[in-house]
């Protein structure tokens, strides 16, 4: 009965072990996994933010081309390019996949608001004479609905890469816990393998001095398989 419970502990020491390992590689591997989210999710804010800033500056442009044309009635003619190049980026943030993450629904209708007030008040001022004072009007909402984009972007972020970087640090602190379980575990299996062969190592050194005593010689020189050999005999059942 007692060696069944010993077998018994010792399977149950040996499953936990292997499910602390398991764990342990488990945890390793999501750490890298949150890791990974936390680039990509930095990567994307990044990426609309350097849209943003890019359409901001084509806005600066076109307003200091609507302001000259205003008062000289010339205009320049990279004033329809930086049209082009705005149109282009707000097209752009309003297409990639990955921008609804970010940024609400009403920030994207005021995306598509801008797009509308590019080809229909900015754009027409680029060929002809037009209400530039319209025009000025239109890009200064485009720029503050992109300020809107960029602030939004910037705190979702933010908080998405706050939340990743709490689940990395549970994740190894997982890790550091099932490490620390195995070291425990394969320290108390070693002690109890010790103490396993201590016991066997004394019981076949008390058998070898109880059949030198009753043989009446001197107690030889212990052979293990042999005294194994013959406590088996001797225990079993008659």
């Amino acid at each position: 009965m007692t060696r069944i419970l010993h077998r018994l502990i010792a399977i149950g020491l040996y499953a936990c072990l292997f499910m602390s390992v398991f764990l342990g590689v488990w945890s390793l591997l999501r750490t890298d996994t949150y890791r990974q989210e936390t680039d990509l999710i930095l990567s994307q804010a990044a990426e609309i933010r350097w849209r943003v800033s890019q359409s901001k500056e084509y806005a600066v442009r076109i307003s200091g081309y609507l302001e000259l044309a205003s008062k000289t009635g010339e205009r320049n003619p990279a004033l329809w390019q930086n049209v082009q190049l705005l149109r282009f980026n707000l097209n752009l943030l309003t297409q990639l996949s990955y921008v609804p993450s970010f940024v609400d629904a009403r920030n994207m209708a005021s995306l598509q608001q801008a797009i509308l007030l590019l080809d229909t008040k900015i754009a027409p001022a680029a060929f002809a004479p037009e209400d530039y004072q319209t025009a000025l009007q239109s890009i200064g909402i485009i720029d503050c609905n992109l300020a809107r984009v960029n602030g939004a972007t910037i705190d979702y972020s933010q908080a998405l890469s706050a939340t990743a970087h709490v689940a990395i640090d549970a994740a190894f602190n997982r890790l550091v816990f099932f490490g620390a379980l195995s070291v425990l575990l394969m320290s108390t299996v070693a002690f109890a393998q010790f103490t396993r062969m201590s016991r066997t190592k004394e019981h076949i050194r008390s058998f070898s001095m109880l059949f030198a005593h009753m043989t009446g010689r001197a107690s030889p020189p212990c052979d293990c398989s042999l005294a194994i050999s013959m406590t088996t005999r001797c225990r079993r059942p008659k």
